[in-house]
């Protein structure tokens, strides 16, 4: 079931999101509905370092699936105690 929802939205906001709709072909009213979905979607799992999401996007050999904890304690350690 659908229901209708007015939203008060800045015009170059509306405007670009015309625009992205047309690019991927999606309605403006669907990737608002995909946004909402994922945000309640995410509010549900808990989140303790943005790190921890951002596993493989960096490059390193020092960096091991044994050691990432590790190096991340360490690291928060040192920023906390200067």
């Amino acid at each position: 079931m659908t229901t209708k929802l007015t939203l008060s939205i800045d015009t170059r906001v509306i405007d670009e999101a015309k625009k992205f709709s047309r690019k991927k072909g999606i309605s403006i009213s669907k990737l608002v509905e995909g946004y909402l979905q994922q945000i309640s979607k995410s509010d549900k799992k808990p989140r303790k370092y943005l790190v921890d999401e951002m596993i493989g996007v960096i490059s390193n050999d020092n960096i091991t699936p044994d050691n990432w904890k590790d190096m991340r304690n360490e690291h928060r350690d040192k920023k906390y105690t200067k």
